[in-house]
C-alpha cells in the first residue's frame, strides 16, 4: 500500500515536471519572438530619421511629407585632408544619393554672378558674396575625400547633388541659374526638387544610409 502511493507521487512529480518544462519552453519561445519584433522595429525607426535642428527645416518636413527615408544634418563642418575642412549649411542623404544645400540668406532684391563671387544688390547697397556654387564644390570635394576612405565599399553608389536655394524674394537672373555645377532655385521650388530627387532609383540602403552619417560625425 505504502509503495503505490509513493510510485503514485512520483508519477505526478514527473507528469507535472514534464508539462512545465514545456511551457518554460513556450513562454522562451514567445520572449525571443518578442525582443526580435522589438529589434526589427527599432531598425525601422532607426532608417527614416531628422538628425540636428532637421526637425524644423523645411527639407526635412517636405520629406516627412512624402515619407521618404532621409538623414538631414544641419550646419556641420566636415573635416578633410590636413587643415581642409568645410561648412556645409544642409547635407541630405536619401537612397538615392547625397544632397548637399548652400542657403544664401542674405535678404536681396537680385543677383548677379561671377566666376569667384555673387554681387547682392540689398537696400542698403551691393553686398558681394563668395560664389556658393564654388564654395558648395569644395565642400563635395572634401565629402568625396572623407568617404572614399571610410566606407570603400558604399562610395563607389554615391551620386552627389549641388543645390543653392535663395529666398522668393531674389531675382535670380539667367547667369546664376544656369550655371551648370549646380541646381539653382528659390525656396518655393524646394518641393519640386525633392520630389524629383526621391523618384531616381535607389542606390543605397536604409544601412547604408546609417553608416554614411555615422562616419560624419
Amino acid at each position: 500500500m505504502k509503495w503505490g502511493v509513493i510510485l503514485g507521487v512520483l508519477v505526478v512529480a514527473i507528469i507535472f515536471a514534464v508539462w512545465r518544462s514545456r511551457e518554460t519552453d513556450k513562454e522562451s519561445g514567445n520572449s525571443n519572438i518578442e525582443n526580435n519584433n522589438d529589434l526589427n522595429n527599432a531598425n525601422d525607426q532607426s532608417t527614416a530619421f531628422v538628425a540636428g535642428s532637421g526637425a524644423d527645416n523645411p527639407i526635412g518636413k517636405i520629406l516627412k511629407e512624402l515619407k521618404e527615408d532621409f538623414v538631414l544634418l544641419n550646419k556641420i563642418r566636415v573635416k578633410g585632408w590636413g587643415k581642409h575642412s568645410a561648412l556645409i549649411d544642409h547635407l541630405l542623404i536619401t537612397k538615392q544619393g547625397i544632397t548637399v544645400f548652400r542657403d544664401v540668406e542674405t535678404p536681396a532684391k537680385s543677383v548677379e554672378a561671377t566666376s569667384k563671387e555673387w554681387i547682392l544688390e540689398t537696400d542698403s547697397g551691393k553686398k558681394k558674396i563668395k560664389n556658393p556654387v564654388n564654395m558648395n564644390n569644395y565642400a563635395i570635394s572634401i565629402l568625396r575625400n572623407v568617404l572614399k576612405r571610410k566606407l570603400k565599399y558604399i562610395y563607389p553608389k554615391l551620386d552627389f547633388t549641388s543645390v543653392v536655394l535663395f529666398n522668393d524674394s531674389v531675382k535670380v537672373n539667367s547667369t546664376v541659374k544656369e550655371n551648370q555645377n549646380a541646381i539653382v532655385i528659390k525656396k518655393s521650388f524646394l518641393r519640386d526638387l525633392l520630389e524629383t530627387i526621391v523618384q531616381k532609383p535607389a542606390k543605397l540602403t536604409k544601412s547604408e544610409m546609417i553608416e554614411i552619417k555615422k562616419s560624419l560625425e
